[in-house]
């Protein structure tokens, strides 16, 4: 076995933009060693699981029999016992909760990896039992007590000799209502802007009402390009990130659009507002007021700190 190393992603659902975002950035921060990749899923039906996969994460399935099922601990350990990882990591809640179930007296390490923004503190206990927690956020460092917790970071990004578009918007993440992705569509538009839309489509109802405006808009303003496993070029590609969530953690997101170069622009939700230095790295505006996102789109410029400000405080080197 050598000095490889074997990491098992415990991830419900690869659908979630959220999961998505984290297996880049851990596949990302574990190339920099040898590792052997494989994530456990107990989805049945993920269309958009194989192209987000990169060649060297494996998959394996274990089917929860219902939605509460005692057996499943069980039959992850004996999956985990003979693939024998050095490291567990487990995304979201849920997940956690199996990871530690599964894993008492084990010899491997488990991580696990929470929203706290979206989860009622009574629910974090779990993370008690785990090595390590990765957090993104301040609520994350105030929410989950007991645990030792390691900021996560982003890889760096890669070069590219790709031409910036102007006026270019980028909306990256799930077609979700919580993301407020029609009304960054609208305010982009409203500023002139083209719109690139990439990410998977989680809420239905909500997605379909995306695509229709989509469509009336043309291919000529707004190109829809699903979920997407690398999203380096299209920030190289854009002028700039709108993120018009109506509630959020510490997007992933703002950090790569700034190491990337983009002006960001993005509302005032979770620790949005500390990622961009208080605003002076990017514009900040007040969730759902779509006129003065559109007017912060049309304004906006790229900093020119941004990249350092990543590399010095959010990078997977920076961070360890």
């Amino acid at each position: 076995m050598g000095d490889l190393i074997r990491v098992a992603h415990l991830i419900g659902d690869l659908g979630i933009g959220g999961a998505q975002r984290q297996l880049v950035h851990l596949t990302g921060a574990l190339a920099l060693r040898a590792v052997e990749q494989v994530v456990v899923t107990w989805r049945d039906e993920e269309p958009v699981l194989a192209p987000l996969l990169a060649e060297s994460v494996g998959r394996v399935r274990l089917l929860k029999q219902r939605r509460l099922d005692p057996t499943f601990p069980f039959r992850l350990r004996r999956w985990l016992t003979a693939w024998r990882p050095d490291v567990l990591h487990a995304w979201l809640n849920p997940a956690a909760h199996w990871a530690v179930a599964a894993s008492v007296g084990a010899p491997w390490r488990v991580v696990t990896h929470e929203l706290v923004t979206r989860t009622p503190a009574w629910r974090l206990w779990v993370h008690r039992g785990a090595g390590a927690v990765l957090v993104d956020s301040e609520a994350g460092r105030r929410g989950i007590v007991g645990a030792r917790l390691v900021r996560s970071g982003i890889p760096s990004p890669p070069r590219t000799s790709a031409v910036r578009r102007p006026e270019t918007a980028l909306i990256l993440g799930a077609l979700h209502s919580d993301k407020a992705t029609l009304e960054a569509i609208e305010a982009s538009i409203l500023a002139g802007f083209k719109v690139v839309v990439a990410g998977p489509e989680v809420d239905a109802p909500y997605a379909a009402l995306v695509q229709r405006r989509l469509a009336e808009l043309g291919l000529e303003r707004a190109r829809f390009l699903g979920a997407v496993l690398d999203p380096w070029p299209l920030y190289a590609e854009a002028s700039v990130l709108v993120l018009a969530s109506r509630t959020e953690s510490a997007p992933s997101v703002v950090l790569e659009a700034l190491a990337a170069g983009l002006a960001v622009v993005a509302t005032d939700v979770g620790d949005v507002r500390a990622l961009l230095d208080g605003g002076r790295l990017g514009a900040v505006v007040p969730p759902g007021d779509r006129e003065a996102l559109s007017r912060a789109i049309g304004a906006t410029r790229p900093h020119p700190e941004g990249p350092r400000w990543v590399a010095e405080r959010f990078s997977v080197a920076a961070l360890g």
